[in-house]
């Protein structure tokens, strides 16, 4: 939370705090693990935080590499274009044709993954109303 308030990126704020961790763990005997299982110990948090991070991330990578410019063309201002791309990639993943979420829930439930996700969609219509607020009413971003 430091390095947030101090302006460091939230990226760069992750990096330093894992080495602090690292070192912390290094001074104490019964904390300290070697370079193999550190080692390991990294490949599994970037193996799980892959899925919870990339679905969304990718989309709204895709969405502001294709749509961003084109928004800010209409006048629209950065960081209202930005979330309203970013809103739209987060939706994508309860609502077809994506719908990674629902599908992942349907086969949990044992229940059919394309009625999951059309069901999913008559939950989220009215969700697809708020980024166009942050349009229009830039002061909620």
């Amino acid at each position: 939370m430091i390095l947030l308030y101090s302006g460091f990126s939230l990226p760069r704020s992750a990096i330093y705090c894992t080495l602090l961790a690292i070192f912390i763990g290094a001074l104490s005997k019964e904390t300290r693990i070697g370079p193999k299982k550190l080692l390991n110990c990294l490949i599994e948090g970037v193996k799980q935080a892959s899925y919870v991070a990339l679905p969304t991330s990718a989309a709204y990578l895709i969405g502001n590499v294709l749509f961003c410019s084109s928004i800010q063309g209409l006048g629209i201002e950065a960081l209202p274009a930005n979330m309203f791309i970013f809103y739209f990639g987060v939706i994508a993943q309860i609502t077809p044709p994506v719908c990674m979420a629902s599908y992942t829930a349907a086969g949990i439930a044992g229940a059919s993954a394309w009625r999951t996700g059309w069901k999913a969609f008559t939950f989220a219509v009215t969700a697809f109303l708020v980024p166009f607020l942050f349009v229009y009413q830039p002061a909620i971003c």
